[in-house]
């Protein structure tokens, strides 16, 4: 672990995605008609994570353990779907593909193993028939094909079939996706970001100030700050029938203990609050996992004992300006479609795109 004392030295990590930390690997997968996935994050040995859900319509899967009383908050994958409710069903296929690569753990030091898997869903529903979707074999593919290449992002994985801005209703609201970006940490270690944008509440860059997915005005066109003010206070807001969340997955390789995660999904919550607005709705699930790979190397994941260590909580506030920047950059690339890939030769998913694609108008395209 390092002290506060690791300084500004920051700089975007090579890949500028999740990737970028040690340990990790990221896969998606669509279904036939590109309006709903899946994305999983797999940890090449159990990994120490927490969760924290400030929305109010939140859908995840074996959360508790990752809460502030669990006891057996380590993971071996966590996973992002569409789908609301159906989408729980990629767990079956994500512990199945890590089954067949003999991934898990002895529970009390003992046979058999068990494969620690949590995650979340958002509510896409509408675009496809939600029972003819397989969830558990996209769960499935995207784990067998998780790698380390750059993180396709935009419209695909989780954030195949995701909206934004929908506060004046579902017609007018915007295209969201998935977005991710990371930071190298004084050359000492990795903190990266993984987001799914599928919001009640318009985003805002909070540099500028200036709107980046707002809803559609009734004649066309997207609404200015004006306009959204306007057409709020003139009707009755709408957001609370529609269904929205922010998910994000927040991993690092410096090695904080549990009680620090807590804290460092605390700034993630606040890094989605800073772009989208409103945030944490009563109709919004929003939920960030936290996960540390700096212990990967013990062969015993057993959860320590924690302890209240000041250089801890020195290093995680040293880390929470950085999480909201990533927030901040993994979302707005969530929505507007991601940059040039810094590897543009290699294949990047399933379905063998390149990472130099970006998204334009929901779709990819070459960069």
């Amino acid at each position: 672990m390092r002290p506060a004392s690791m300084g500004p030295d920051m700089r975007r990590g090579t890949l500028d995605s999740l990737t970028d930390v040690r340990g990790v690997r990221v896969g998606s997968a669509e279904d036939a008609s590109g309006s709903t996935g899946v994305t999983v994050v797999t940890f090449d040995r159990p990994v120490q994570a927490a969760a924290e859900v400030r929305g109010g319509a939140p859908g995840t899967y074996h959360t508790d353990a990752l809460g502030p009383l669990g006891r057996f908050g380590w993971l071996s994958a966590l996973f992002l779907s569409g789908g609301s409710s159906y989408g729980l069903d990629a767990s079956r296929g994500i512990r199945r593909a890590l089954w067949e690569r003999g991934e898990g753990s002895p529970i009390f030091g003992r046979a058999p193993k068990v494969i620690g898997i949590s995650g979340a869903i958002l509510f896409d529903l509408g675009r496809q028939d939600p029972g003819t979707v397989d969830y558990d074999a996209l769960g499935y593919r995207a784990t067998r094909t998780a790698s380390r290449r750059p993180v396709i992002q935009g419209s695909v994985g989780a954030g195949a079939g995701a909206k934004v801005a929908k506060l004046l209703g579902p017609g007018r609201s915007s295209r969201g996706g998935l977005g991710s970006a990371s930071l190298s940490i004084g050359g000492h270690g990795h903190l990266g970001v993984l987001v799914v944008a599928n919001s009640v509440g318009f985003l805002q860059d909070p540099l500028s100030g200036s709107l980046i997915a707002s809803p559609r005005a009734s004649r066309g066109g997207a609404l200015t700050w004006e306009g959204v003010w306007k057409e709020c206070s003139r009707r009755p807001f709408v957001g609370s029938t529609e269904r929205g969340t922010t998910l994000a997955i927040v991993v690092t390789d410096l090695a904080l203990p549990r009680l620090s995660l807590f804290r460092l999904a605390a700034y993630a919550h606040d890094g989605i609050a800073r772009v989208v607005v409103p945030a944490h709705t009563s109709t919004d699930g929003d939920t960030v996992f936290v996960a540390s790979t700096g212990g990967i190397g013990r062969r015993d994941p057993t959860p320590r004992d924690e302890t209240r260590d000041a250089r801890s909580f020195r290093t995680v506030d040293a880390l929470a300006v950085p999480c909201l920047e990533l927030i901040r950059v993994s979302l707005l690339r969530a929505v507007q479609g991601a940059p040039p890939s810094p590897d543009p030769g290699r294949e990047s998913d399933s379905r063998g795109k390149s990472p130099a694609q970006v998204v334009s108008g929901g779709r990819r395209s070459e960069a």
